[in-house]
């Protein structure tokens, strides 16, 4: 399993990602815990929010984050592909940050290089 950490502003939600049309989706579940589960034919997403966005990040990231009442959801995913195909879909939220941990995940390749984490070129509720 591996995961990226998605950044948005006060109206990101699992709610919101649940009414994506996504390519290849077998099925799309928002489970009692508040996850939102969605199951591909070679795997699954699953994002899940966070109740206390801003608590893994420092203080110099913290500042970086251009919303003024950031959310954050971890996606957690099984297959780089299924990754792409999300944060490429034509109604992902397009002020949203993805924060790859460090890891280099090839995805500028499918969208633009400045919503990944420590390259901030989007619009903000600030």
């Amino acid at each position: 399993m591996q995961y990226v950490i998605l950044i948005g502003d006060s109206s990101f939600s699992c709610e919101r990602l649940a009414k994506m049309k996504l390519c290849g989706d077998t099925g799309i579940s928002m489970l009692d815990d508040g996850d939102l589960l969605i199951q591909y034919e070679n795997g699954y997403a699953r994002f899940s929010p966070d109740d206390d966005p801003l608590d893994f990040y420092s203080e110099e990231e913290r500042a970086q984050i251009p919303f003024a009442e950031p959310k954050c959801i971890t996606l957690r995913y099984n297959d780089i592909d299924i990754l792409k195909s999300i944060v490429s879909a034509d109604d992902f939220p397009d002020n949203v940050i993805i924060d790859c941990d460090g890891v280099y995940l090839g995805l500028e390749s499918v969208i633009d290089s400045g919503r990944l984490m420590n390259n901030f070129n989007i619009s903000s509720d600030q």
